[in-house]
């Protein structure tokens, strides 16, 4: 179940999902807690990057445009680095969002499928 959560997340992030260049991905002081790219990939799978500052947890859920949960996982307070692939076969085309939250930032990336 888990796995066919992931794939179709990973579907959601297909498209022009890349939300910024994983070489980017850089926490300043003062600013929000967390970053995330996702880069998708030509064998119907997408990377999904996030970094954060250790101290508080984060949240990552996957919804579609009807606001139905495809994937949900937490990053611990003293992670700071979550890398995962996920397949997008099972994904037809339409948007997806990608929420992440720490409590005190939100934060919801929008990832259109075509």
């Amino acid at each position: 179940m888990k796995n066919q959560v992931k794939s179709i997340i990973a579907s959601l992030m297909l498209g022009t999902a890349v939300f910024a260049n994983a070489s980017n991905l850089s926490l300043e002081p003062g600013k929000k807690s967390f970053e995330a790219v996702a880069i998708q990939n030509k064998v119907k799978s997408m990377n999904l990057f996030i970094d954060k500052q250790k101290g508080s947890k984060l949240e990552i859920i996957i919804k579609d445009e009807e606001g139905n949960v495809l994937y949900e996982d937490i990053m611990g307070k003293n992670a700071q680095y979550y890398r995962t692939k996920l397949n997008r076969a099972n994904l037809s085309n339409g948007n997806y969002y990608i929420e992440l939250t720490d409590g005190l930032n939100n934060e919801v990336k929008k990832v259109e499928l075509k």
